[in-house]
C-alpha cells in the first residue's frame, strides 16, 4: 500500500501531469493565435503596402502626365509663336515687294483692272477708294468706267488697289492688297506644312 508521501507524490505527479498538459494547451493556442494574429498582420500590411503603392502610383501617373502637357503646351506655344515670327518675316517680305510692284506700270493694269471687276460688282453708281498715291491714276482709269461717279481716297488702303461701294454706302466690295493678303495669309498657314496639332 501507498503510504501519505507516495500518494501526495502520485497526486503531485498527476498536478503537474495535468499543469504540463494545460500549458502545453495553452502554448499551442497561443502559436496558433500569435500565427493568426501574424498573418492577419502581414495581409493588412501587405493590402496596405499595395494600397499606398498604388496611390503613389497613381499620384505619380497624374503628376507626371500633368508635367507633360505643360511640356507640350509649352512647346506648342514656342512652335506657334516660330511659325508667326516666320509668317509675319514671309508677309513683311511680300509687303516690301508689293510697295515696290506699286510704282511700275503692271501695278497701273492691275490697279484698271481691279477697278473695272469692282464697278461690275456694284449696281448702280459706284465710288471707288484707293489709296491717296493712286487717286490721279484712279481717276483716269474711272474716265472709262461706266456707273462709277467718284473716286475718294481711303487712308486705311496702304498695300494698293481698290474697294468699291454704292452710292448709299450699303454695299462694299474690297480688292485691296491688304485684303488679298489676308486671304492668302489664311491659306498660307493650311498649305505650307506650319500647322501645329495638339
Amino acid at each position: 500500500m501507498l503510504n501519505q508521501n507516495d500518494k501526495i507524490e502520485l497526486f503531485a505527479e498527476d498536478i503537474n501531469k495535468n499543469a504540463d498538459k494545460i500549458v502545453k494547451k495553452i502554448r499551442r493556442q497561443t502559436e496558433r493565435f500569435q500565427e493568426q494574429q501574424l498573418s492577419a498582420f502581414e495581409a493588412q500590411a501587405a493590402a496596405d503596402f499595395e494600397s499606398r503603392t498604388a496611390y503613389a502610383a497613381q499620384r505619380l501617373e497624374t503628376e507626371t502626365n500633368r508635367e507633360i502637357a505643360a511640356l507640350r503646351a509649352d512647346a506648342k506655344r514656342e512652335a506657334v509663336l516660330h511659325r508667326n515670327k516666320i509668317v509675319d518675316e514671309v508677309f513683311a517680305e511680300v509687303k516690301t515687294r508689293l510697295a515696290a510692284y506699286t510704282e511700275t506700270p503692271a501695278y497701273q493694269a492691275l490697279l484698271a483692272k481691279s477697278i473695272r471687276a469692282l464697278a461690275e460688282s456694284i449696281d448702280g453708281d459706284v465710288t471707288i477708294l484707293v489709296r491717296q498715291a493712286d487717286v490721279a491714276a484712279a481717276k483716269e482709269i474711272c474716265a472709262a468706267v461706266p456707273d462709277v461717279v467718284s473716286v475718294e481716297a481711303d487712308s486705311s488702303i496702304v498695300l494698293g488697289l481698290a474697294k468699291a461701294t454704292n452710292a448709299s454706302r450699303t454695299v462694299f466690295a474690297d480688292d485691296t492688297f491688304e485684303c488679298r493678303l489676308d486671304v492668302y495669309r489664311e491659306s498660307f498657314l493650311e498649305t505650307s506644312n506650319l500647322s501645329i496639332d495638339a
